[in-house]
C-alpha cells in the first residue's frame, strides 16, 4: 500500500487496523506536515477533511488551541 492508501484506510475504520507509527508516518507523509498526536483525538473530522481535500491544512495557533488552555503549556527557545 502506499502511504495515501494507508492513511485513507485507517481513516475510514475504527479500529487501529496497523502499527501506530505506521499511520503516523503515513498520514503525515500523505499531508505532508506533522501531525500532532493530540490533533488525531481531538480533531479526528478535521484531519479527514483534510486528507479528502475538503480544507486547508490548520494553522499553528489553530493546532495549539486544540488543546484546552487550562492544560496547556508553551516553552519558548
Amino acid at each position: 500500500m502506499t502511504c495515501r492508501e494507508r492513511a485513507e484506510f485507517q481513516m475510514t475504520v475504527k479500529e487501529l487496523s496497523m502499527p501506530f507509527d505506521v499511520f503516523h508516518e503515513a498520514l503525515e507523509k500523505t499531508l505532508g506536515r506533522s501531525v500532532w498526536t493530540h490533533e488525531l483525538g481531538l480533531n479526528w473530522e478535521g484531519i479527514h477533511s483534510e486528507l479528502w481535500g475538503e480544507r486547508p491544512a490548520p494553522t499553528f495557533e489553530e493546532i495549539m488551541n486544540l488543546i484546552p488552555a487550562g492544560k496547556r503549556i508553551v516553552i519558548g527557545l
